[in-house]
């Protein structure tokens, strides 16, 4: 802005100055002539230093563009040189004729210039949206300056070969500057450069405007006098050319990406405005007498002008609504990804031009799956209009954005880390009261990441993707919380994605393989079946716990592909050790909530078992309580498996969302009790639990689990509480099926010697 204020008064003083030392010596010839000549080697000089150092500091092919004006820049001086010379020399307040020459030296190459400068921007923008302005604006162009100029010098010189070259030359230079500046004006509208642009194509109108005067003057058989009302149009030109200059010196190294593809209203209205002046100039020039033919003509075209105009209108306000889908979400109303791509930028440069920071927080929704496919998609987008509304009042709506999903990004510009956390709080607060949707009283907390320019980024890419990995470990630590990002966390993010690139690779590789813990009669400690667990050794990484793998695999999708070579290992060992000897042993197998939810899933269920030749009753599949969030599509998979003989189990239990009606409801065959319950049965509450949980499953006719068993004395309570069967370390870790085998060999050499 103050640059813009400097360059305004800098313009509008030297134009001051100059009319005023033609106003004060309008009788003083020699003094104009003075001004004249030598105005315009002051400002051509500086001029040339703005357009020659933009030459210097642009980078690529655009640097040969100011070349080119600073050459012709070179000419204009040296011709004004060279009149002060002459004027010096001679006395004679006229213009030399090798001046003449130099400034035809000054057109040519401003025109090479003007014209390199419209194929570069032709390479990336397209000029198919202009072509009618353009050249119906040539058309108007051309007839007046063939009418009212090159006509006249053609009837002047008697047609002469020699003379009319001469005469034309500028005039039909400065036709075609014109056409190449309306040109260049149309396709900057689509790139940062429009100002830059705007200026040039001021510069050379203000020049063809005083190059048309100057010809429209000696035709009139007038005499061109120094210090005229043309003078201060060329001395204008120069002026405006250098501040392009300027300009392209700023842009080049503060580059703001603004691609702008909107139509303004007076660029529509512009070529039938060229249209009515033209027809107002053709009826001047028949003296204003019209027939009832030509009356007719001219009422006809402002009729179709005035409904062409009307048709835009209508298509000018479609365009502002289908912009306005482009931009915003159709849900929520408040802008999107595209907006959200398009703005980030902008603000990033401003950043950098005034060494201020800009911040990301990115907004996510704990457990809005869940709710959307529990109480269905029309209460879940219901809920994301609330909760965008609540953004919206609660922050500086116009930076709020929804990038798709449950997830919200916010930009803060010019802030400190204190004010963004205690917003980040704020937002957490605005979470605090329920939402009462459609019946429905839904509490949803925010998990939020934060990531901040120049220190955590400095290309929108990198901060998004910041911010998204600090909101997932914000996830991680519990939701309902903040996480800033920071070196430690972008270590812990590295760590995440090189997870995430090798599990896609681990099964191919031949790095999971699966361990079994036995699942015992208490009574007796004889194992009854087992349960498949999932293990990861990586060449690199090392061995890689579940319990970081599996949640990666859940995000990313990989837990259905993963999930099916597990069913298919756990069965065909099972099998194999069927075949052994053992076959009463059955097998529990732990299905993810991304996997139980897939469509072809019982279908898969049921072709392994049917490939690997392992009876139904001898598979058991462990899903969590998540599932229950969705309880009308859960009990239809659990009475579909079911039907085919296939036990489930729910792992875990009392550690969720548990509901005993949902529990007497849901077909399943088998409770585990969570290894909390268990290693805290030492305490009088936990221990009621426990006991509790089992009253509840023999109640309900299921088959009751602990898991977690470490020692005697907790097998020997679960045993006296009415839990019959077992898992722990207490009986067998985890192990490989070469150990599990020998265990089971042991097992079968006690019982007989027993």
């Amino acid at each position: 802005m103050r640059t813009k204020r400097t360059i305004m008064i800098y313009l509008v003083m030297s134009l001051i100055f100059v009319c005023g030392w033609f106003y004060l010596f309008r009788e003083n010839v020699l003094m104009r002539t003075i001004g004249t000549s030598s105005f315009p080697v002051i400002w051509g000089l500086l001029s040339f230093r703005w357009t020659f150092n933009a030459y210097r500091i642009i980078k690529g092919r655009e640097k040969y563009v100011w070349l080119s004006i600073s050459i012709g820049l070179l000419f204009n001086i040296l011709s004004n040189i060279l009149w002060i010379w002459n004027l010096v020399m001679t006395g004679a307040y006229f213009y030399p004729d090798m001046s003449y020459l130099l400034w035809l030296f000054t057109y040519f190459f401003f025109f090479i210039g003007l014209i390199y400068k419209a194929w570069l921007l032709s390479l990336t923008v397209s000029h198919k949206p202009y072509v009618f302005n353009i050249v119906l604006f040539m058309i108007v162009t051309t007839s007046i300056s063939s009418h009212y100029l090159i006509r006249p010098i053609l009837i002047a010189t008697d047609y002469s070969v020699g003379l009319t070259i001469i005469s034309l030359i500028y005039p039909v230079a400065s036709l075609g500057i014109i056409f190449t500046t309306t040109y260049l004006y149309y396709l900057s509208k689509q790139t940062s450069e429009k100002e830059t642009i705007l200026f040039i194509v001021i510069s050379f109108s203000l020049q063809a405007c005083a190059d048309w005067g100057y010809a429209y003057i000696t035709l009139t058989h007038s005499v061109y006098t120094p210090g005229g009302w043309i003078d201060p149009f060329w001395l204008a030109s120069l002026m405006i050319i250098g501040l392009a200059g300027l300009r392209a010196q700023y842009n080049a190294t503060s580059p703001v990406l603004a691609i702008n593809n909107e139509r303004q209203s007076h660029e529509t209205l512009f070529p039938y405005l060229s249209s009515v002046v033209l027809i107002l100039l053709v009826a001047q020039s028949y003296d204003w007498a019209f027939n009832w033919l030509s009356g007719g003509v001219t009422i006809v075209f402002f009729v179709i002008m005035v409904r062409q105009l009307l048709v835009i209108k209508r298509n000018e306000q479609l365009m502002e609504e289908y912009k306005h889908l482009a931009y915003h979400d159709a849900l929520t109303g408040l802008k999107n990804r595209v907006s959200f791509k398009k703005e980030l930028p902008s603000f990033l440069a401003f950043s950098e031009r005034h060494h201020t920071s800009t911040v990301l927080m990115l907004i996510d929704l704990d457990r809005f799956k869940t709710i959307n496919d529990t109480l269905g998609h029309h209460v879940g987008d219901e809920l994301l209009i609330r909760a965008g509304n609540r953004l919206n009042r609660g922050l500086n709506g116009h930076r709020v954005y929804r990038l798709g999903g449950d997830e919200f990004v916010f930009i803060l510009s010019g802030v400190d880390r204190e004010t963004c956390i205690q917003l980040a709080e704020k937002v957490i607060t605005l979470f605090t009261i329920p939402f009462h949707v459609k019946g429905h009283e839904i509490n949803v907390t925010p998990s939020i990441g934060i990531s901040m320019y120049p220190e955590n980024g400095c290309d929108s890419a990198s901060l998004l993707q910041n911010a998204d990995a600090a909101m997932y470990l914000a996830k991680m630590n519990g939701s309902n919380q903040y996480c800033v990002y920071n070196a430690e966390l972008a270590l812990a993010h590295e760590r995440k994605l090189t997870v995430e690139n090798a599990l896609r690779h681990a099964i191919e590789k031949g790095q999971l393989f699966l361990v079994y813990q036995p699942i015992v009669e208490l009574e007796t400690g004889k194992p009854i079946g087992m349960e498949a667990l999932l293990r990861w050794v990586h060449p690199e990484l090392g061995f890689v716990s579940p319990g970081e793998f599996i949640p990666i695999a859940e995000e990313t999708g990989q837990i259905v592909s993963i999930g099916e070579w597990v069913l298919r290992e756990a069965c065909e060992q099972t099998k194999r050790w069927h075949d052994e000897g053992y076959p009463y042993l059955y097998v529990s197998v732990n299905v993810s909530p991304r996997q139980f939810q897939q469509v072809s899933f019982i279908q898969f269920v049921y072709g392994t078992l049917q490939k690997t030749g392992l009876p139904v009753g001898k598979l058991e599949l462990e899903i969590t309580e998540s599932v229950m969030q969705d309880p009308s599509r859960s009990t239809k998979i659990l009475n579909d498996l079911k039907y085919l003989g296939i036990k489930t189990a729910i792992d875990d239990f009392g550690t969720g969302y548990s509901s005993l009606y949902l529990l007497k409801e849901l077909p399943i065959n088998t409770i585990k009790i969570d290894k909390a319950f268990v290693d805290d049965m030492i305490t009088s509450n936990a221990h009621s639990i426990v006991k509790s949980i089992i009253q509840i499953g023999r109640n309900l006719g299921l088959k009751i689990i602990a898991e977690g068993i470490e020692d005697e004395d907790q097998a020997k309570k679960l045993l006296q509480d009415g839990c019959h069967y077992g898992q722990g370390y207490y009986f067998l870790k985890p192990a490989p099926e070469t150990e599990f085998t020998t265990y089971l060999t042991k097992v079968e050499k006690e019982k007989s010697l027993g």
